[in-house]
């Protein structure tokens, strides 16, 4: 019997890291506003939304004086608690106005096109041992972002919507 003395090539395998964490967090022009990681286990839904808006509200008045005086509008995604009756109601009541999010632009929420990919580039070939040192590098590479990149995110957003309004609403691809 002949034995064939060829090797297997050896494959590489990614695996997913059995630690996640849910950032919410809120920017303007200015930089960070609001952030805070959910608690594990803890359900996004209406009410835990209400609650994140109460202290969005209150770092708005203490960081942002000014808009807090003057106006400010809030633009979340599509998410169904960002939408519901409830959280609507809330909006109202304390009179924040919302900037509608397209159903068919996803392209056009900062944190998808700029803030998340920002944060995972910094963040990108680490290993993380626990939950804990998550969220203290995702709060450095956060608070790491200059004024500049948030104002050019800004920029960049108005070129989208420009581009969206121009679509008339429809679907494109593409910068």
């Amino acid at each position: 019997m002949a034995h064939n003395n060829v090797t297997e090539a050896k494959k590489s395998h990614v695996f997913k890291s059995q630690l996640k964490v849910m950032l919410i967090l809120f920017f303007d022009n200015e930089g960070l506003v609001h952030w805070e990681f959910v608690t594990n286990g803890q359900t996004v839904n209406s009410s835990f939304y209400i609650e994140v808006l109460k202290r969005l509200r209150d770092s708005i008045r203490r960081k942002r004086q000014r808009k807090w005086e003057n106006g400010w509008f809030l633009h979340h995604d599509n998410e169904p608690c960002h939408s519901s009756f409830g959280v609507r109601q809330f909006l109202t009541d304390k009179k924040m106005y919302t900037i509608p999010q397209s159903p068919y632009s996803p392209d056009i929420a900062p944190c998808d096109f700029w803030l998340f990919p920002n944060l995972k580039l910094g963040l990108k070939g680490e290993r993380f041992a626990t939950i804990e040192d998550i969220k203290v590098n995702a709060t450095a590479n956060l608070r790491a972002i200059p004024i500049e990149g948030y104002q050019r995110c800004f920029q960049q957003l108005q070129s989208r919507w420009s581009k969206c309004v121009c679509a008339e609403g429809r679907y494109f691809e593409g910068d």
